[in-house]
């Protein structure tokens, strides 16, 4: 069986170094090349990597080539992304998307300047010193003042589940953030973790069954299927909160808001320009945080749960329909 999955490793990165040959010589040959790697597909992570090529475009016209590749989640695709960047000489900076992605090519590459984004503690991930190749932009929510906020219009909130998956990251850093807000505000914690999409309805309907509210932090693996949480949460009247920008699918309470993915990736862009220019290094720059944060609540959804905003909190929330 490890002999198959080896073989099968192999292969993959055969193909994808044979892949990135052909679309750097279908390309018109240019002064810089940047690579970009992708977690998984996602709208927030897909709106990062469409901005940051649109800002390199515009900064750079025709002087600058794109490469894109996606893991869809697979860490072993991500490393093998990372191996024909880094064996590529071509590729003269790499932007990666989301923490599998920034950790598989940080592990690697030592010497080109990867910016990353949508990386909640890039410090757990070695990244952040004064010799660093890496800089960007992190994702991560600062959730004390929600969970506060669902407390005092919930009062009869006792249990907190947290969804996510035990293998992402990302997601250790943001759950350790979370279980300290949620003790803060004394209440009980509860980790439900998956391995994988497939688990994640069963782990949802075990976490409205212990809780009374569900925390979702910034996943991947859970943001994928983010509207079947929501629907679960939704048949059972059990409160969702979200730690990043989403959608307000029906059952989503609430969302801690303030990380616009777009910005973020035309931002790498930008910083990736300065670096390749030697204007900058990663070291001056480091973490970008986000300026400000929000709550926004789901007006449906307060109403569905027969919650009453006093006015004197209302100032602290953005309601939307």
């Amino acid at each position: 069986m490890n002999k198959n999955l080896l073989v099968l490793g192999g292969i993959a990165s055969v193909i994808l170094t044979i892949i990135l040959g052909l679309n750097l010589r279908k390309s018109k040959k240019t002064a810089l090349t940047v690579g970009i790697v992708q977690t998984i597909s996602h709208p927030a992570l897909d709106a990062a990597r469409n901005s940051a090529i649109a800002r390199l475009k515009e900064l750079l016209k025709n002087e600058v080539s794109v490469v894109v590749q996606n893991a869809e989640g697979s860490i072993l695709t991500a490393q093998n992304i990372a191996t024909s960047y880094h064996n590529n000489s071509r590729i003269d900076a790499i932007i990666t998307i989301g923490t599998l992605a920034t950790q598989a090519v940080a592990n690697i590459e030592k010497e080109k300047p990867i910016i990353y984004c949508a990386v909640t503690d890039p410090k757990s991930l070695g990244l952040v010193h004064d010799k660093t190749n890496a800089c960007g932009m992190t994702d991560a929510a600062e959730t004390k003042s929600a969970i506060s906020l669902i407390k005092s219009l919930m009062p009869s909130i006792k249990n907190v589940a947290i969804l996510y998956n035990q293998s992402e990251p990302n997601s250790a850093s943001a759950v350790q953030e979370i279980d300290q807000s949620i003790s803060e505000s004394s209440l009980n914690s509860i980790h439900i973790s998956v391995n994988n999409e497939a688990e994640i309805n069963a782990a949802t309907n075990i976490a409205v069954q212990k809780a009374d509210l569900v925390v979702v932090p910034t996943d991947n693996t859970v943001a994928c299927v983010l509207q079947s949480v929501a629907k679960i949460c939704l048949k059972n009247k059990k409160p969702l909160l979200v730690c990043y920008d989403t959608e307000l699918y029906p059952g989503i309470l609430a969302y801690v808001g303030g990380v616009n993915y777009s910005m973020s990736g035309s931002l790498a862009g930008e910083i990736s320009v300065k670096l390749l220019k030697k204007l900058q290094k990663p070291s001056d720059i480091l973490i970008i945080k986000p300026d400000t944060q929000k709550i926004v609540m789901n007006k449906k959804a307060v109403e569905l749960l027969g919650i009453n905003i006093p006015e004197n909190l209302k100032i602290k929330v953005e309601i939307k329909d």
